[in-house]
């Protein structure tokens, strides 16, 4: 009893972050519970695209957005096979995510609690950190987008801690090497941004002339990539998934183009600022004239913090701090500055090649790597090691200590953004997407329909899906990969897969000259205070016309069950 005691004394920082943190959790789901009247929704649609994936894996025995093919669709296959076996053993449900993401993030706090007690046993700095870190990450609110945004930082985050330490060495053992080699598949088949970690260690290997080893750590990176897209190929599919070749930003290598590769930099830089500014300043704005716990920050600072991304300030102010312990040789320093050296090489490449976004979760990995990062920097730069560096370090105290209020409070206000974004969006996803399934799983189950957001209509539809976004159409991905993607195409697409309705944002298709002129308009639901849809109104469409009549009376009868907030409308007459 007394061991236990003692332990919980120890650690009684870590025992009160996953208390606090549970807590937090427990009320935002009571909160969203509410808001869905006891449906479990999650803040994505993409969500669902894993989940209706694991769905047809397990009972049908097909990898694909609907029962009838294979789709690789899946950006993150590890989390599709977990979800898979979640519902092998226990039958398909809406809980596995939540439950995953909950599990991952009691791991991936203990881990970081971890790692922070080799360089302080200071309880209450490691709850500042820890606390930090939750609430900027946003840990939370990441649970309940239902993706594997937390898992790929559980993953990331030892990986960079361990690859700082191996190339602070000047000499180190294989056996050191090979917990390296064990995250490696685990990381790069939770999200593909893995491999950017793994190729600036190699670089780093290489440096030091271990040609062996980042061979061997990059094998084992694409070993489960190579399986993946092996059996995706074999499928007549991309190597890469549709999600990644038409998200991502991937520069064509038919030739190499040094103008054309700098424009894609310059370009990618000036596109992931613009959506940060417009991000940041629309949710402070917002949220600050509504939320009393945000009206004690004078409105100046407010507009201050509309106008900083928070990422590019993290990565600014990060450099700043090592410029300032330039002087500091030791093995420690050494360490971190590789660390360091990682994390914004990381960011760089993921600005190129990837996005940001998407409700937090495509940078959180760097954040949560990079507050680590400055956590540990402030341990050892706070610590007086003689009389004689005392005035010296009180300075540099001083700058650290304003250069931190900078660094870390749009950090929070993002925080608390993400804590109030998450119930509407919730509200968004459940008003509009599982609105959407649970319509079709009552009128149009094992019918073909055309879809732009196919996740949730596919989990609880169960219909055959033609999606002309091509995220889960080989024949779309081929044709806007090419530019050739216009109106024709898509009246030629529905008619060969014999497409009753479709369901869709309008305004997407207006870049493609528009949707077919056959296809009746039928009716619309509208949303309110979206924040996380692709759009505020979804549209129905009769592909074939003689599915007009059935449809107008299905959205008729079905609009007994909307929420009172979606508003439908109705534009065909009988």
């Amino acid at each position: 009893m007394k061991m236990y005691l003692k332990k919980i004394k120890n650690n009684w920082s870590l025992f009160l972050v996953l208390a606090l943190f549970l807590l937090g959790t427990y009320l935002m789901l009571i909160i969203s519970l509410k808001i869905t009247n006891g449906h479990l929704v999650y803040t994505l649609d993409d969500s669902y695209i894993h989940m209706a994936i694991a769905k047809n894996f397990v009972k049908h025995g097909v990898w694909g957005i609907d029962k009838y093919k294979f789709t690789n669709c899946s950006s993150s296959p590890l989390w599709t096979l977990l979800l898979s076996l979640i519902y092998y053993l226990f039958g398909i449900n809406t809980v596995a995510p939540f439950i995953l993401n909950l599990i991952f993030s009691i791991s991936l706090i203990t881990t970081t609690c971890y790692l922070l007690k080799k360089y302080t046993n200071k309880n209450s700095y490691i709850l500042f950190s820890l606390l930090l870190i939750i609430l900027s990450t946003p840990i939370i609110p990441l649970i309940f987008t239902g993706l594997e945004a937390i898992m790929f930082i559980q993953f990331a985050l030892p990986f960079v801690y361990l690859s700082g330490k191996i190339l602070s060495k000047k000499n180190y053992n294989f056996k050191e090497f090979i917990p390296l080699l064990i995250i490696a598949p685990f990381l790069v088949s939770s999200r593909y941004e893995g491999l950017f970690l793994i190729f600036i260690v190699d670089i780093f290997l290489v440096l030091k002339k271990k040609f062996l080893h980042p061979f061997l750590l990059t094998l084992s990176g694409i070993l489960p990539i190579a399986i993946y897209g092996t059996i995706s190929l074999l499928n007549g599919w991309f190597f890469l998934p549709n999600s990644v070749l038409l998200k991502g930003r991937i520069p064509g290598t038919t030739h190499i183009n040094i103008p054309r590769f700098i424009h894609h930099i310059l370009s990618s830089l000036f596109i992931e600022i613009h959506i940060l500014l417009n991000q940041i300043s629309l949710n402070i704005l917002s949220i600050s004239g509504k939320v009393g716990i945000l009206k004690f920050i004078p409105q100046p600072l407010i507009k201050l913090f509309s106008f900083i991304p928070t990422v590019y300030l993290f990565l600014t102010i990060t450099l700043l701090i090592f410029s300032l312990l330039s002087n500091n040789r030791g093995k420690l320093w050494e360490e971190k500055k590789k660390v360091a050296i990682i994390i914004f090489t990381t960011f760089i490449l993921q600005i190129l090649f990837a996005r940001i976004g998407s409700f937090y979760r495509y940078e959180a990995y760097i954040v949560t790597i990079g507050i680590f990062a400055i956590s540990i920097i402030i341990i050892d730069f706070l610590k007086i090691k003689s009389p004689s560096h005392k005035k010296n370090l009180l300075l540099k105290g001083a700058i650290i200590s304003f250069i931190s209020i900078f660094i870390f409070s749009p950090f929070i206000i993002r925080g608390f953004i993400s804590l109030f974004r998450t119930p509407k969006a919730i509200k968004n996803i459940y008003e509009q997407q599982y609105q959407m399934g649970q319509f079709l799983k009552r009128f149009y189950k094992d019918k073909t329909v055309a879809l732009n957001d196919i996740g949730a209509s596919n989990y609880y539809g169960d219909i055959g899906c033609v999606d002309l976004w091509g995220i889960a159409n080989m024949e779309v991905a081929k044709l806007k990969k090419n530019g050739k993607y216009n109106i024709r195409e898509v009246k030629k697409i529905t008619e060969e897969n014999n497409v009753k309705i479709a369901i869709l944002y309008e305004d997407w298709f207006n870049r493609f000259r528009g949707l077919p002129k056959s296809w009746i308009k039928v009716g619309s639901w509208k949303i309110s205070n979206n924040v996380i849809c692709g759009g505020n109104k979804v549209t129905f469409f009769a592909v074939d016309p003689g599915e007009a009549v059935n449809l107008l009376k299905d959205l008729k009868l079905y609009g007994k069950c909307l929420p009172k907030d979606v508003i439908q409308k109705f534009y065909y007459k009988q």
